[in-house]
């Protein structure tokens, strides 16, 4: 059995210790000089346990180090064990179709990685949605709109945290504390929408650090931590369809030289067509985000340690008489998928932390990462700088690119192919291009500094991003900025590398939110028709009680939520086509929460809207409302 949740805490209270000292010469930083590498030698090895008792040692003597000074921890060595054999690539399963005729054009979930799938609150494949709202998930005949009605519904004892559709199979991740967290997967047969038949369900007790589907199986990334409260080491176990089956201590796999192994890191394949179950188990810390491409799965576990110390003391300090929780180094492991196998390839460790999954990207057998970090000054207190790095197939760094945009932090990242966008933010947005045509150079080809910012970027049209933020204004009384309204910009990007903000629109004022700044799936857009959907919570400002000079602190009264639709053209810029919401006239938007649109989704020429108590369906683009559901 795992860990209760106060101990899960009390065993994850770690504080890093950062012990450099660096001068700031241009903007990027001069490292000459520096005691910390840019990355440690990674190690493809790793080792399974002989017994219980060498797994309880392993885990104990990995807790006890994180209650003493932080202390880099050289990766090599050559583990005595084998590797598993690296699978043969098979062919993924094909999709089974809906019968009947080719369903209609249609969007589907904003991914990272085209063909790998991530979970959602709403899917649709072209004639129903697939809804999920708290504890329940609706299936709903959505096409044509005339016919819009819910044909079948689930309930479950916890939150429904997303789901997959592929052919005639719906899988739906659940999270619930019984009274320890724990997820369960349900697949179910979907081929009569209106009687689903569940085919397997699979649980145990953990935390879900994230989901792909692809290739016909479900990839499932669940962390538990590897002791009890009383300080009891205890395997994993897992229940499918009623049977219990526990995780033996000679089967989990860990890593001899990593510095943080407390908790098992289980990655679950379950093919989608018959709940077919492969596993690895390893032990890790406490992992951040995932990054999947076609092949592999990287997991990304920032690492911690005792309070940040200036160079060269001995003992842990404390600064200006408070502790500074900050990651020093994010450990980074990858996993081999082949087909519903799984085979751990290596791991390494760099400087900094990642911001999201967008921080990593595969690409040509290189993975690049983006990470922000931070030094200790000697004259007081730290400096944020940012890094890239450029790992190959055995996560060696390769090529790094240090110390971009001192005193600021990175706030979105977008990879594509041989470039790199990297947004930083303090006071103004510097959107740097970034050229990664030489893996082993990482190189800026153009900065662009503006006001405001970007936390989410995303390719409409080739050498174009579009970048969804926050307007700003700086501040006169220090070194930062007031984030204001909701800013959207075009981005054009040449050949020579240098962008140029091309057109932006704004909206609200300050208080003004999205659901998109920090969840892509959020994110609608449709490269054919250039229309783009995105959830607002609005807030505007009377500007009359203050004479028509607004303090850049003030915030706007909360007045609306709803989706804002525009037309993006490149050429001409934002277009706003109309706005949709599920609030009444009088409704509060900051106290009907379950009326908040939080996803669109496209069926040919309609807009389907999707909140927690509602499915409302317009025309496009005169958003004509022509039909709605309750969920109930």
């Amino acid at each position: 059995m795992p860990v209760p949740g106060d101990a899960v805490q009390r065993i994850s209270k770690l504080i890093p210790v950062v012990a450099v000292a660096f001068l700031v010469a241009s903007p990027l930083l001069a490292f000459s000089g520096l005691s910390q590498p840019a990355a440690q030698d990674s190690t493809n090895h790793f080792r399974t346990f002989t017994s219980y008792m060498e797994l309880r040692s392993f885990v104990l003597q990995s807790i006890r180090h994180h209650y003493s000074i932080y202390s880099p921890v050289m990766e090599g060595g050559s583990p005595r064990s084998a590797v598993l054999p690296l699978p043969q690539q098979r062919a993924p399963l094909p999709a089974t179709g809906l019968g009947g005729e080719a369903p209609p054009r249609f969007s589907k979930t904003n991914v990272q990685v085209e063909g790998v799938d991530e979970p959602d609150i709403v899917k649709t494949d072209g004639r129903y949605l697939y809804v999920s709202a708290a504890n329940r998930v609706f299936i709903i005949l959505a096409h044509p709109p005339q016919q819009l009605r819910i044909v079948s519904k689930l309930e479950y004892r916890g939150s429904v945290e997303g789901v997959f559709v592929t052919g005639n199979r719906l899988a739906v991740i659940i999270l619930s504390r019984l009274p320890l967290p724990q997820v369960t997967l349900k697949i179910y047969d979907i081929s009569d929408r209106s009687r689903p038949l569940r085919l397997t369900e699979l649980s145990m007790e953990g935390f879900h650090l994230d989901s792909r589907l692809l290739g016909g199986h479900i990839y499932s990334i669940i962390q538990l931590p590897a002791v009890r409260d009383s300080f009891v080491v205890a395997t994993p176990a897992y229940t499918q369809d009623g049977r219990i089956s526990s995780v033996e201590a000679t089967s989990i796999y860990y890593n001899p030289n990593s510095s943080d192994a407390t908790l098992y890191t289980i990655i679950l394949s379950i093919r989608i067509t018959d709940g077919q179950l492969r596993h690895r188990v390893i032990l890790t810390g406490r992992g951040s985000t995932i990054y999947a491409s076609p092949t592999n799965i990287y997991i990304a576990m920032p690492e911690y340690g005792g309070p940040i110390t200036p160079l060269g003391l001995a003992s842990p300090t404390m600064l200006r008489g408070s502790f500074i929780p900050q990651a020093a180094r994010t450990s980074i492991y990858k996993v081999a998928i082949r087909g519903g196998e799984i085979w751990l390839v290596a791991k390494n460790t760099i400087p900094g932390t990642l911001l999201n999954q967008f921080s990593m990207d595969e690409y040509r057998g290189y993975l690049r990462v983006a990470t922000t970090a931070i030094q200790w000054r000697p004259e007081g207190g730290v400096l944020e700088y940012n890094n890239l790095y450029v790992l190959d197939e055995g996560l060696r760094v390769v090529g790094s690119l240090e110390g971009l945009a001192p005193n600021e932090k990175i706030y979105s990242v977008r990879f594509m192919g041989e470039r790199a966008y990297l947004v930083t933010f303090k006071k103004v947005d510097p959107l740097f291009a970034i050229s990664l045509e030489e893996p082993s150079r990482p190189t800026v080809i153009g900065e662009l500094k503006m006001p405001g910012f970007s936390q989410y970027l995303h390719p409409i049209e080739r050498g174009y991003l579009l970048g969804i933020g926050k307007e700003a204004v700086e501040a006169s009384e220090g070194g930062f900025a007031w984030f204001q309204g909701l800013k959207l910009s075009i981005f054009w990007v040449g050949r020579d590398g240098s962008p140029v903000e091309v057109a932006k629109y704004l909206i609200g004022d300050r208080g003004t939110e999205s659901p998109v700044l920090h969840d892509h799936k959020a994110f609608l857009y449709d490269p054919e028709t250039k229309i783009l959907v995105i959830p607002v919570l609005l807030a505007q400002l009377d500007r009359e009680r203050y004479g028509g000079s607004v303090p850049p602190n003030v915030f706007g009264k909360i007045v609306w939520q709803g989706a804002y639709v525009l037309k993006v053209l490149v050429g001409e810029g934002f277009q706003l086509l109309g706005r949709v919401t599920h609030l009444e006239p009088d409704a509060l938007p900051h106290t009907n929460y379950e009326l908040h649109i939080r996803r669109a989704v496209f069926i040919e020429s309609y807009l389907y809207t999707v909140s927690g108590r509602a499915v409302k369906v317009h025309s496009l683009p005169g958003l004509t409302e022509v039909a709605a559901v309750q969920l109930v």
